[in-house]
């Protein structure tokens, strides 16, 4: 995108999308870590 983005100020707007669906998707917690917390103690 930043590449793209020197060229052309619609690369913003394309790459915007792909890259929120990479970081939620990289970002989300899996059920395992979710049910443990985030240092793994359980409840």
């Amino acid at each position: 995108m930043f590449v793209g983005s020197i060229y052309t100020p619609w690369a913003i707007v394309a790459g915007t999308l792909p890259i929120a669906i990479a970081l939620t998707v990289w970002f989300w917690p899996r059920r395992e870590r979710a049910k443990s917390g985030l240092l793994g103690v359980g409840r």
